[in-house]
């Protein structure tokens, strides 16, 4: 390598460590910067949330067993009361993306665990709902939906929040 270019590239060097004015950027610094404008862009997403359990997750005929429906949801993003819409599918599969779509699936393989639509008051809610194993075993699973405001079963709107929680009832 000649003399040329080895004065060159130091040069370069130089002129890039110094482009900023405390000198070159931390990798801490830079992943801060990121972090905040990710939550400048992301309020609603952090606004609400949801969160189905069941226990047991394993039942016997007659037993009891307890569904708790826990969340929030923050009033500036919110207008007016919200509705809270859950269903026991019995099939066992992913719950679907709206009330409406789990709503138009056969009576056979559904039942309502809240019904008529809860209006949730708190922008904290808790609810502790308790039921009883019957004879028909399987996988289940209960699937929880949020509203901004109620609905019907025709209704196209998307819900806030959804989400769902798995259990079985054996013999």
């Amino acid at each position: 390598m000649d003399a040329t270019r080895a004065t060159r590239g130091a040069r370069e060097r130089r002129a890039l460590r110094y482009t900023s004015p405390r000198g070159s950027m931390s990798p801490r610094l830079g992943l801060a910067t990121i972090c905040a404008a990710l939550a400048v862009y992301a309020p609603a997403a952090a606004a609400a949330t949801m969160k189905v359990t069941v226990d047991p997750t394993v039942v016997h005929r007659h037993q009891t067993y307890a569904i708790t429906i826990s969340g929030r949801y923050h009033s500036r993003y919110q207008r007016g009361t919200p509705y809270l819409l859950a269903f026991i599918q019995y099939s066992g599969s992913l719950c679907w993306p709206t009330a409406t779509a789990e709503y138009s699936l056969p009576v056979s393989d559904w039942s309502w665990l809240t019904y008529p639509q809860h209006a949730v008051t708190h922008t904290s809610f808790k609810d502790v709902y308790y039921e009883q194993a019957r004879t028909r075993y399987g996988n289940r699973r209960i699937c929880a939906y949020l509203y901004a405001a109620k609905v019907t079963p025709q209704t196209t709107a998307k819900p806030i929040l959804r989400a769902g929680a798995p259990y079985s009832e054996v013999q």
